[in-house]
């Protein structure tokens, strides 16, 4: 009887607990412990009951109400636009918040009344706003109210979180999965609203990044984690893996906080400092990922790596460059029209991550992504050429008809929906014939030598020819290393 090895990666050796675990299950706490504490904090501070937008970086920040939750009468209608607050300016407020180891939190008890200025349709106001404490669960009343954007953010954070915590659970001993539930803990308090209500400027708070920011110190380093460590580990987690973790983590909380120490008096100067390093820690991840999926591509050569590998590149590549990578397009370049389509893609983009991975960490027998990616490319290809085959000729058919018979466009229209259900099959033919060629040479040779193969077998009947031709198309088609062929005599 052959010895069965423990050190193999089976299934039931990878759910043990390592030390790596539960190094990872303690992060994992610590961001969500952080986070849930500072969510229930804002809850003890008595609040208008205002969500608020607006840009609070700026040297002219802006604050304006949104949505109110409570059911309590207020004099603030939504679209008010924050002045100041018992005569401080909303500059002076932030600046003051700044340094928040100055400031004591003011003791209000329920029902004090502020004294608003603001601007509604470009009146000036001053109004006496009551404040009080509201429950935790008040600031759900949001959802009722929530766009399209809004509520795939807060089911894809919830997914977010479950999938990287089973993932953890099905896989502790994986890098991998350490990265993932970092993400996924991360994630889960987007969905868990925290009160930022005009009142609390007056409080302490700590500024972005200080001394924990999700994005800086868990989502981003995590990101770059995974990469590394999935589906084999790279240089430098395979030689000094503890130290490479930390070279991961450990600098952009030291960096921010040492921008924060010196800029302690000047808000705008660490905002600036702050606002530097995000991109380069973001361009950062994106080198690494092109440098670890090249590498992936290189080395990985078993069925299950390369598989695995290609589920990962699919959810990096959304993660990283339509989700991150339009965050930044649409707020550096176009900070003035972040619409909700914006963020509904980017969002999309972040959670298809959590999917893929998890089919990829989980699963040795894995779905042939290379059927999804296959038929996305043939559907996208398709979809966009007979959209410019309808449209062209819509425009066409209108300028033509038009100038025989007048007004035409309900006769252009059915005409071209005619053409385009005509024109369907042979072209999503000729597309896919297009794409195997381009890219899935391999497949498309096998599939044309097995066409000739059955057509050349409906025609012979010579039983030594037929079986000449199935030992040629197997050898040519599969590749074998060895090839025999058994007919049994009747």
């Amino acid at each position: 009887m052959t010895a069965i090895r423990s050190d193999l990666p089976t299934v039931e050796n990878k759910r043990r607990w390592s030390a790596g675990a539960w190094v990872a299950a303690g992060f994992a706490l610590f961001i969500f412990v952080f986070n849930a504490g500072m969510a229930l904090y804002s809850t003890t501070r008595p609040t208008d009951g205002w969500r608020v937008t607006g840009e609070i970086t700026s040297e002219n920040p802006e604050i304006i109400f949104d949505f109110h939750f409570s059911r309590d009468p207020t004099p603030i209608q939504a679209g008010d636009r924050l002045v100041a607050i018992n005569g401080q300016s909303l500059a002076a407020l932030l600046e003051a918040q700044h340094a928040f180891y100055r400031l004591a939190p003011p003791d209000w008890p329920d029902g004090t009344v502020l004294h608003y200025d603001i601007l509604r349709g470009g009146e000036a106001l001053s109004l006496s706003v009551p404040i009080r404490r509201l429950p935790y669960w008040s600031y759900y009343r949001q959802l009722g109210g929530a766009n399209l954007s809004g509520l795939t953010q807060l089911a894809g954070s919830l997914a977010f979180f479950v999938v990287g915590l089973v993932v953890f659970l099905l896989r502790p001993r994986d890098r991998a999965a350490h990265a993932l539930l970092f993400i996924g803990v991360a994630f889960f308090f987007n969905a868990v609203p925290a009160n930022f209500s005009p009142p609390t400027l007056f409080y302490p708070e700590f500024p972005f990044s200080i001394p924990f920011d999700t994005w800086t110190l868990a989502i981003l380093p995590s990101l770059m984690y995974l990469v590394l460590a999935f589906p084999r580990p790279k240089l430098p987690l395979r030689r000094f893996p503890r130290l490479g973790v930390l070279l991961l983590y450990l600098p952009w909380p030291l960096a921010f906080n040492l921008a924060y120490l010196l800029h302690l008096d000047d808000r705008q100067g660490y905002i600036q400092a702050a606002f530097a390093i995000y991109p380069v820690q973001v361009i950062l991840l994106m080198l690494v990922t092109l440098v670890s999926l090249a590498h992936s591509a290189l080395t990985v050569r078993d069925p299950v790596g390369r598989s695995q590998f290609k589920w990962m590149l699919a959810g990096i590549f959304s993660f990283v460059f339509i989700g991150i990578g339009g965050w930044l397009v649409s707020a550096y370049l176009f900070p003035d029209t972040m619409l909700q389509g914006n963020w509904l893609l980017t969002t999309i983009g972040w959670f298809l991550l959590p999917l893929c991975l998890a089919i990829a960490i989980t699963r040795y027998r894995l779905f042939d992504i290379d059927v999804i990616i296959r038929r996305t490319l043939v559907y996208t290809v398709l979809t966009a050429s007979l959209a410019l085959v309808y449209f062209g000729l819509v425009i066409l058919l209108e300028r033509t008809l038009s100038s025989l018979v007048g007004s035409s466009g309900q006769v252009a229209t059915v005409i071209s929906t005619l053409a385009i259900f005509i024109l369907f099959t042979p072209l999503r033919r000729r597309v896919q014939d297009f794409i195997d060629r381009r890219f899935y040479r391999r497949k498309y040779n096998a599939e044309k030598a097995l066409a000739e193969f059955a057509a050349a077998a409906r025609a012979e009947t010579d039983l030594e020819a037929l079986t000449a031709q199935v030992v040629e198309i197997v050898q040519n088609t599969m590749q074998p290393e060895s090839l025999s062929l058994w007919l049994r005599e009747k």
